[in-house]
């Protein structure tokens, strides 16, 4: 009974794993598009007043963050994706099925 009770405690932290990992990996790559191929992940820039009065500011990008960047934790994130929901399938599957003790 303990050990059935460990088993469904993986299986939830895989599967919040892979939301967790999904909510990250899906902008992430949605950024990457918009700005055409360019990383926003460590950016340098500034803010750039349009007029005395300060109602309208922008960000004036001086360097933009290496591509590497963005596609390591692209990679991470989609790898995060498929290993937990390989460990969270197998988990199920012991789960209902029973298993060896």
């Amino acid at each position: 009974m303990a050990l059935d009770n460990l088993i469904f405690a993986q299986c939830i932290l895989y599967f919040l794993a892979f939301v967790f990992g999904f909510i990250a990996v899906v902008p992430l790559s949605e950024n990457t598009e918009d700005f055409g191929g360019k990383c926003l992940l460590f950016t340098r820039g500034m803010w750039q007043n349009e007029n005395i009065t300060v109602s309208k500011q922008r960000f004036i990008v001086e360097e933009w963050g290496p591509e590497s960047s963005c596609s390591f934790i692209t990679f991470v994130g989609i790898a995060s994706l498929i290993l937990s929901a390989v460990q969270a399938w197998r988990l199920l599957f012991f789960l209902c099925k029973g298993h060896d003790e």
